[in-house]
């Protein structure tokens, strides 16, 4: 990576995963490398034409998520590896459901409710109203905790109770301010 060398980085890293395969810390690195150092070295690549940066950009985006798909097959309850996968949908390639389905696994796995949240956003941002209703029911059971009742929550939930039209008597109360 020093000599921006980026196919040979993807080689070695290549074999270093499938040298130890069980070991999450060499596919985060290695995906790390593709879709944030490669993808944005060849984004601000100024010697580039424009469509070729943004061209190259997505191609290594691509393979830091491809690589991340190869270490969950070896590790599939890693949940460190789940949630490097939910950071560059949510972050790189801007998959907001794709992201949220990743942050369910990191919940499943760790049974952190925070991931639960990362992905009740993530859905809240999708296009699809089908996602904002899952949205909607993940921040609602998380509202039921006022320690959670975060300014981000209840103004999400607000938003996703004007899109769904949310009867005035089921939505939440508005927040003193």
């Amino acid at each position: 990576w020093e000599n921006v060398n980026w196919a040979k980085v993807d080689s070695l890293l290549q074999l270093t995963t499938s040298l130890q395969p069980g070991y999450a810390n060499y596919w985060d690195d290695a995906s790390w490398q593709m879709a944030y150092n490669a993808a944005s070295f060849y984004l601000y690549d100024e010697k580039l034409q424009p469509m070729v940066r943004g061209r190259l950009y997505e191609e290594h985006v691509r393979r830091g998520i491809d690589i991340l798909k190869d270490g969950l097959r070896h590790l599939p309850d890693d949940a460190r590896l789940w949630n490097s996968l939910a950071e560059i949908y949510e972050r790189r390639s801007h998959e907001p459901e794709l992201a949220a389905q990743a942050y369910l696994e990191v919940f499943r796995i760790s049974r952190n409710s925070r991931y639960r949240r990362f992905a009740a956003y993530q859905y809240a941002q999708s296009a699809k109203p089908e996602f904002w209703r899952k949205a909607y029911d993940l921040l609602r059971e998380a509202y039921q905790d006022p320690r959670q009742r975060t300014p981000s929550l209840i103004d999400t939930l607000k938003t996703l109770e004007d899109r769904l039209g949310i009867p005035t008597m089921k939505r939440i109360p508005d927040a003193r301010r």
